[in-house]
């Protein structure tokens, strides 16, 4: 795998990885009460959603990956 698909890989976990911590704890804090807006709340869906479709679209256009691989990847990045 070349160096910049590495980084491409990184830096789409890196996005899934804060949205995913962003959004559990917009979560948490509605259910506790903690008051939280909207719009982070929406933002918090939005960067988790896109982190989700780069990875899958990353993974099918991945021509030196077999499936196995690439199904690893997947399961790696959830």
């Amino acid at each position: 795998m070349l160096l910049n698909e590495k980084g491409y890989y990184f830096a789409v976990l890196a996005l899934g990885l804060y949205s995913a911590i962003s959004l559990q704890k917009t979560i948490r804090d509605r259910a506790e009460g903690i008051p939280t807006t909207n719009l982070y709340y929406l933002i918090s869906w939005a960067a988790l959603a896109v982190s989700i479709f780069l990875i899958a679209v990353g993974l099918m256009n991945a021509g030196g990956l077999s499936l196995s691989e690439k199904g690893f990847y997947m399961m790696a990045f959830t």
